[in-house]
C-alpha cells in the first residue's frame, strides 16, 4: 500500500465536512489492485487530497488505508472526524469507515447505487426481460431511483413497485433480486 498527499492536503482534508471517496481499477499500477482517492470541496472547488494505491480491497485493507491517514493528520496535529462520506456501495469499504471513525454518516454516490442494482439483476438472469422493455425494465429502473426518493417514501414506492409487476401476466423478477433491494 502506497498513500500519497500533503500536510495542506491533509488540513484540507480535516477541514471539510464531507469526504468524497472513489476507487478505480483501470487507471493503476500493475503492481497494485486499485488506485482510491480522496476528495473535498476547498473554498467551493472539489479537489483530490489524499492518492493511495491497495493491492486489493478487503475491509482489513481499507481500515488500514484509514488508519494510516488519520494517523498522518495526528502527526501534523490535524484532528480528522469528517461528519460525512460518500462511498460506492461497497461493504469492505463502510464497514473500515465505520470502524475507524465512529460516529461518521455514510452516504452512498448514486452511480455506483444504480451499478449494484443492473449487476444483481444481470447476476438473477433479468437482463434479457429487461431488454425487452417490458415490466421486468419498468421494475429494474424503478429500483434504480429509489435513492433519489425522500427516505420516507422509499419502503411505500418500492413496495407498490413490488404490487405492480405482480399484477402484471409477463415475466416475474426474481424473489433474490426484488429481496436484494428490499434489503439494501
Amino acid at each position: 500500500m502506497l498513500v500519497f498527499s500533503t500536510q495542506d492536503n491533509l488540513y484540507h482534508l480535516a477541514a471539510a465536512d464531507t469526504i468524497y471517496c472513489d476507487g478505480t481499477f483501470y487507471f493503476c499500477p500493475t503492481l497494485f489492485y486499485q488506485l482510491y482517492t480522496f476528495h473535498a470541496k476547498v473554498d467551493g472547488t472539489m479537489f483530490p487530497l489524499v492518492y493511495s494505491f491497495l493491492p486489493g480491497k478487503y475491509q482489513q485493507m481499507y481500515t488500514r488505508l484509514l488508519t494510516i491517514i488519520k494517523d498522518l493528520c495526528n502527526q501534523f496535529n490535524i484532528l480528522l472526524q469528517p461528519a460525512k462520506m460518500f462511498l460506492d456501495y461497497e461493504i469492505a469499504i463502510r464497514n473500515a469507515a465505520t470502524s475507524v471513525f465512529p460516529d461518521i454518516n455514510i452516504k452512498g454516490c448514486f452511480f455506483p447505487y444504480t451499478q449494484c442494482i443492473w449487476r444483481n439483476a444481470q447476476k438473477h438472469g433479468l437482463q434479457t426481460e429487461y431488454n425487452e422493455k417490458g415490466d421486468i425494465h419498468q421494475l429494474v429502473r424503478r429500483a434504480a431511483v429509489l435513492s433519489l426518493l425522500p427516505p420516507n417514501t422509499i419502503e411505500d414506492v418500492w413496495f407498490n413497485a413490488l404490487e405492480d409487476s405482480d399484477d402484471s401476466d409477463t415475466t416475474k423478477p426474481t424473489p433474490t433480486f426484488t429481496d436484494y433491494v428490499t434489503s439494501y
